[in-house]
């Protein structure tokens, strides 16, 4: 956020859709309960013109499930692929982290398929454990995460197929377990 401060998105179409009306009713019943916590609204298809323009005007994001759906693959994109976009479904007690991309059958088995947004979900589970319990090793776990993946993703040289344009056109795709080697070797150089 640019601004530094706590606020929360509601995305929906309220303006014609009786299910987003209730979506937004329920926000805002959520909303009462953290003052601290400044409310915004905009419609989905604001939202999608706002991602691209203006990525860093955004905290946390609620939407109904169709339109979060598009909206993560719209934010997948900007940051470089589904391959590289974690997500996390988070609860009161529990939470379950994954990658937000869906299956590709059509690569299975040959080593093509971009682990970095699993690598990432991890990171994001350290982040929530370390939230939820205080443990500081979650939160150096995810700090030495990130670091790894930044490091591999900057150097250039180990890439999956996926990342492999651009000004990286030139460069050879990387197998899975290759860019997995390489990240878990740039962790064990922190440690």
């Amino acid at each position: 956020m640019l601004d530094k401060k706590l606020r929360v998105t509601c995305v929906d179409k309220s303006n014609l859709l009786r299910g987003c009306q209730l979506f937004r009713e329920i926000y805002n019943m959520v909303a009462e309960e953290f003052p601290q916590v400044e409310k915004d609204y905009m419609y989905v298809d604001t939202m999608a013109m706002q991602m691209v323009c203006f990525p860093e005007k955004f905290d946390v994001v609620v939407s109904p499930n169709m339109f979060g759906d598009i909206l993560t693959d719209l934010g997948a994109a900007l940051q470089g692929g589904l391959g590289m976009a974690p997500g996390g479904n988070i609860g009161d007690k529990y939470a379950m982290f994954e990658p937000v991309h869906g299956s590709s059958p059509d690569i299975a088995g040959q080593e093509k398929a971009n682990p970095i947004a699993a690598i990432l979900a991890a990171k994001m589970m350290l982040e929530w454990l370390f939230e939820k319990r205080n443990d500081q090793k979650c939160k150096k776990g995810a700090e030495l995460i990130e670091k790894a993946v930044k490091k591999v993703l900057k150097e250039g040289k180990i890439r999956t197929f996926d990342l492999c344009y651009g000004p990286y056109s030139n460069v050879k795709p990387s197998k899975t377990s290759e860019v997995g080697d390489a990240i878990v070797e740039e962790i064990k150089h922190e440690v």
